[in-house]
């Protein structure tokens, strides 16, 4: 643990730091999971004060046997002894993905894994070497676009955003916020400040300053054609409910650095007919958003009796890297560091490995410990296991489908559509049409619209169970929905 500033306890590969818990913010430290109450296994203590720093975790005592290990990778994780099934579950586990990594975007940077690149520049910044961003080498980060004007700054508030480290920081636990806010307008190294904790509506005074590395701030108060100043909610790895961080800015318009647009490839896969070709075209269900800088990105072509993978020819060397844990990493060679960089991961997070929550349950990876749920109208097949938090073996329904009486259908927005193993597609068809098409035939479980660009159409449907469901966290962009065929009382029991 490093106990200076506001402490905080890191993972060491040697002499560099690779991951970080993050500060305690009077519930818990921030880059780890907040379990539900209901599923508490242990008591944790804090405690940082003049005379001493802490931290302990006690065993609940209705709980089973649980551990906290270390993997070779550099992967931490939680485990709790599941009797049934006579083995350790993971019930979390760090870095989960690029933004959990230390230092993943540099100095006045912000990450979000839900886009790509996953680094981006804070409001009032830019690009400190483009020929390093564009080789995807972010440990540069980012310059102010406008310098502070001391005493006529203003701050912006970023809120459900991890705080940048904690360990060179002015620290006061009995300031208010207000207070903390006149401390750093008057200090002209101050960068942006917080709360130190969010308990009792947030108490005591964190300020950062150019002296230590931050991965926030603003601009100074001349040029504003912003208006008011608004919160910016940002769907970063870890959230922090209640927590925020207000930055200095400078009054001006901001132009932003990077362009986005949704990158409308697509995704090919094959139906269980060998004739049968299907393009879903969507764009993995709004997980990643690509910028507009050409990439010497791969293609892949799915015809009846092969799959066909090549890459255009260019100046920059890439390969693809499968783990022993079956993580897929995409590099590209850094002339200048001269280093192999990380492009891309296949796997982010629990959620993402194939099945997490067996058929007919739903991932969520904000519900921690559990991650996993059952879909409306369905109940675990064996409670006793669910309880362990052994989920595999999945949900069945609580009600029996009625399929001569008829059954109805619910809407399940913002999810990554189930895997196509049993399906049927058509790419002309309506959505009503796609509708009557289900219910006509009795084996029908599920239905989409198989494409999203240039408006929602085409007809998916499933048979049987539906497997490796999730929850999307990045909601923006196109908005794809499964609407789930369920028995007319169960859905009659959500209205």
């Amino acid at each position: 643990m490093e106990y200076h500033g506001l402490p905080e306890i890191f993972l060491w590969n040697k002499q560099l730091k690779v991951y970080r818990s993050g500060s305690w913010n009077g519930q818990a430290f921030t880059s780890l999971p907040v379990s539900d109450p209901k599923a508490l296994i242990q008591n944790e203590t804090f405690v940082a004060d003049a005379h001493e720093v802490f931290y302990s975790i006690a065993k609940v005592e209705r709980t089973k046997h649980t551990r906290v290990t270390i993997e070779w990778t550099g992967e931490v994780q939680r485990l709790i002894w599941g009797e049934n099934g006579q083995s350790w579950i993971k019930l979390w586990y760090g870095p989960k993905d690029e933004c959990d990594k230390y230092p993943r975007c540099g100095p006045y940077t912000i990450c979000n894994s839900n886009i790509f690149p996953v680094c981006n520049c804070i409001h009032g910044f830019h690009v400190k070497n483009q020929d390093e961003w564009n080789l995807r080498t972010f440990s540069g980060g980012c310059v102010r676009n406008t310098a502070l004007d001391c005493g006529k700054d203003q701050f912006q508030l970023v809120h459900h955003a991890q705080p940048p480290e904690t360990t060179m920081v002015f620290v006061n636990r009995s300031m208010s916020l207000v207070e903390c806010a006149d401390m750093c307008t008057k200090n002209c190294s101050c960068t942006a400040y917080a709360n130190v904790e969010i308990t009792n509506g947030g108490t005591g005074c964190v300020m950062w300053t150019d002296n230590g590395e931050t991965a926030f701030a603003g601009s100074s108060s001349k040029k504003n054609n912003m208006g008011k100043v608004v919160g910016i909610a940002v769907g970063v790895t870890i959230v922090i409910l209640g927590a925020s961080v207000y930055i200095l800015w400078k009054k001006r318009k901001l132009h932003s650095v990077w362009k986005w647009k949704i990158s409308q490839k697509g995704d090919f896969e094959r139906n269980q007919h060998p004739e049968a070709i299907l393009l879903t075209e969507r764009d993995s269900e709004g997980e990643g958003k690509i910028d507009e800088m050409e990439l010497p990105l791969p293609q892949l072509s799915v015809t009846s009796n092969e799959v066909v993978y090549w890459d255009e020819p260019g100046d920059r060397l890439a390969r693809f890297l499968m783990q022993d844990d079956g993580l897929l990493q995409r590099y590209m060679w850094d002339n200048k560091v001269p280093r192999w960089v990380v492009m891309y991961e296949a796997r982010k997070d629990f959620c993402d490995s194939y099945g997490a929550c067996g058929v007919n349950g739903v991932c969520n990876i904000k519900d921690v410990p559990f991650y996993c749920d059952c879909l409306k109208g369905f109940t675990p097949k064996s409670q006793q296991d669910w309880d362990s938090f052994e989920r595999s073996g999945g949900c069945i329904r609580r009600t029996p489908l009625n399929c001569i009486q008829g059954d109805k259908f619910q809407k399940l927005s913002w999810v990554k559509l189930p895997m196509l193993s049993q399906f049927w597609t058509n790419n002309s068809m309506t959505l009503e049409e796609c509708k009557v098409e289900c219910l006509k035939n009795c084996s029908c479980t599920a239905y989409a619209n198989s494409a999203m660009n240039g408006g929602h159409h085409g007809c998916l449907l499933w048979f049987g169970n539906l497997v490796d469901i999730k929850l999307l966290m990045n909601q923006e962009g196109e908005q794809l929905d499964l609407y789930l065929r369920l028995a007319a009382s169960e859905i009659a029991a959500f209205s």
